[in-house]
């Protein structure tokens, strides 16, 4: 019968094999041909045996011995914790940012710079929110700024040659050299032109309104020889000169 190598403990030298008739067999290294440790994964041929224990693997012979390789994620991870779940971090490859009023656009500028760095992951991803002005408007948008630490992480398998080089192609994103200029990293989206003048007119508006109300206050205070704070700097006695 043919079956695949389940599980393997050197220190206690047994395993146990998943044969192609769906059951578990136990075998011990005694059991196998040569007496060779065998390794998950491994294919085999064995003579299924029925014991007052259970059922077992007699006279197993090995099949090709799989090979331990690296395995990276066939996608980008971003997450917030400072691990990335089913992989180790490899090695870490700098930190990376990304800015703008849409919080998308930021991600996606966060994962390009990793990418450009030559990660396959961000970690302890985190954003900051704040508030920045348009020129002397009132128009205010929210900025999202996104952080994080590029990583490399992957994780060791079992594969046979074959197997090897689909497996190599996962995570693709190592560059020799990469530059980035900080304006690249910052874009502002312009909304839809339906949100977007409405909004700026009514900043303008209200700005307007604002200047054209202050105009009365500043003659009423005049007329009274009032000075507020505001109008402390406006008016200074000129010094006199006398002959």
């Amino acid at each position: 019968m043919r079956g695949t190598v389940r599980s393997f403990l050197p220190q206690k030298s047994f395993g146990f094999i998943h044969g192609e008739d769906g059951n578990d067999y136990f075998f011990h290294i005694a059991d196998v041909a040569g007496a060779v440790q065998l390794a998950p994964l491994q294919s085999v041929q064995f003579d299924p045996t029925a014991t007052p224990k259970g059922l077992k693997a007699r006279s197993v012979q090995p099949g090709p011995m799989p090979q331990l390789i690296q395995v990276t994620p066939n996608q980008f991870i971003m997450t917030k914790l400072n691990y990335v779940r089913g992989y180790e971090i490899v090695r870490q490859v700098g930190t990376a940012w990304g800015k703008s009023n849409d919080p998308n656009v930021a991600r996606d500028l966060l994962k390009q710079q990793a990418i450009g760095l030559g990660a396959n992951a961000v970690i302890n991803m985190g954003c900051d929110r704040y508030t920045e002005q348009k020129g002397c408007s009132n128009y205010r948008y929210t900025m999202h700024r996104f952080d994080g630490t590029a990583v490399v992480v992957a994780r060791n398998e079992y594969a046979f040659d074959a197997d090897i080089s689909s497996s190599a192609k996962h995570g693709n994103y190592s560059r020799s050299h990469f530059s980035c200029d900080d304006a690249d990293q910052e874009i502002l989206v312009r909304p839809h032109a339906l949100v977007f003048y409405p909004r700026l007119m009514l900043a303008w508006v209200k700005t307007i309104a604002f200047i054209v109300g202050l105009i009365p206050v500043v003659l009423f205070c005049r007329l009274f020889q009032m000075k507020p704070r505001f109008m402390e700097g406006i008016d200074t006695e000129r010094p006199t000169f006398q002959e």
